[in-house]
């Protein structure tokens, strides 16, 4: 990524002449801002989320099936039952990247984050599919590094049978604090209350 920004300096050290500074291109900053840390610390996108969304639990409700202190639990959930399952994977020995052990320690379902959230199942379910990229739907818009990254904003994929999937909990953080203002945002009827609460806040 950093790489034209390197030709030009060697270019010009090779010339004897003085390399040109590398911050006045912006060339320069898309290897740090690709790679950046995210904005925000997992628990923090999620107790910001509620606030964010606080007045949104009606429509939240009624178009996915469970209001955002919902999904922050789910969220919390997911990440106890999967420290809780790689854990013990390693445990056992699964140390390998290519052991089966460790991509069943990555796996949820309803049933399972439902008691741990404090959720029913439909509820746990709803979140579930709320933040599931489902199977053939792909990421045709991700063409390059700028560009929407479906990933992002559904970083759960389905396996089927009930099974899904997820490998960055902090991706699932920020797509709990991120998402629902795009969810509700293509609602046209219900985007000027979106836009005034959102002024507001």
């Amino acid at each position: 990524m950093g790489a034209p920004v390197f030709e030009v300096m060697f270019a010009a050290l090779g010339a004897g002449e003085t390399p040109p500074n590398p911050w006045d291109s912006g060339g320069a900053m898309r290897e740090p801002i690709f790679y950046g840390g995210e904005g925000a610390f997992s628990f923090q996108n999620c107790d910001f989320a509620i606030e964010k969304y606080a007045a949104d639990k009606p429509w939240l409700m009624e178009y996915r099936k469970a209001g955002i202190a919902d999904m922050v639990a789910f969220a919390k959930a997911a990440a106890e039952i999967q420290n809780g399952k790689v854990s013990s994977a390693m445990t056992a020995g699964a140390n390998a990247p290519g052991d089966l052990r460790l991509l069943e320690a990555f796996t949820l379902t309803a049933a399972e984050i439902a008691p741990v959230a404090g959720l029913s199942e439909e509820t746990a379910s709803a979140c579930i599919g709320a933040f599931t990229l489902a199977a053939g739907r792909g990421n045709s818009t991700f063409a390059t590094i700028s560009d929407f990254n479906a990933v992002n904003g559904f970083p759960v994929l389905e396996m089927g049978d009930g099974k899904h999937l997820l490998f960055h909990f902090n991706a699932l953080a920020e797509a709990v604090y991120e998402s629902p203002f795009y969810w509700m945002f293509d609602d046209k009827t219900y985007r000027p209350c979106l836009l005034y609460t959102s002024d507001a806040a």
